[in-house]
């Protein structure tokens, strides 16, 4: 995947791993892709249900669009960098569509759960 405005001969984007709430700890000061149900927010910080029904809390960039109080779901990708506390920092994110339909999290956990063990060599760079 090119990075946004990338022309043809610019490197690709390194693969940014899928992870779940308890897999936070295994990748301390690494970029890593979360997905979950906002539960709450709070000024800067955000409550995310993960795929694992782990609560992660989300440090949200100053404009960040996950701190408005109007979005279309509640359900959103995020990528950003672990803190040693387990915590996440948002570099990007973005609500996931559900057409009207919840995003089902434990279908999505079990794909997580897959990516990082018996079909790792298929998800690495």
């Amino acid at each position: 995947m090119a990075a946004s405005g990338a022309s043809s001969g610019d490197a690709a984007m390194p693969a940014v791993p899928r992870v779940n709430g308890a897999m936070l700890a295994g990748h301390q000061g690494k970029l890593v892709t979360l997905v979950g149900k906002i539960t709450s927010v709070s000024g800067s910080t955000l409550t995310l249900e993960a795929s694992d029904s782990e609560n992660v809390t989300v440090h949200l960039l100053s404009d960040s669009a996950l701190a408005s109080g109007e979005r279309p779901t509640d359900f959103v990708e995020i990528i950003g960098m672990v803190a040693e506390d387990g915590s996440v920092r948002e570099q990007l994110a973005a609500f996931l569509p559900t057409g009207g339909t919840p995003f089902d999290l434990a279908t999505y956990n079990e794909v997580v759960c897959l990516a990082a063990d018996k079909f790792a060599p298929l998800f690495r760079d």
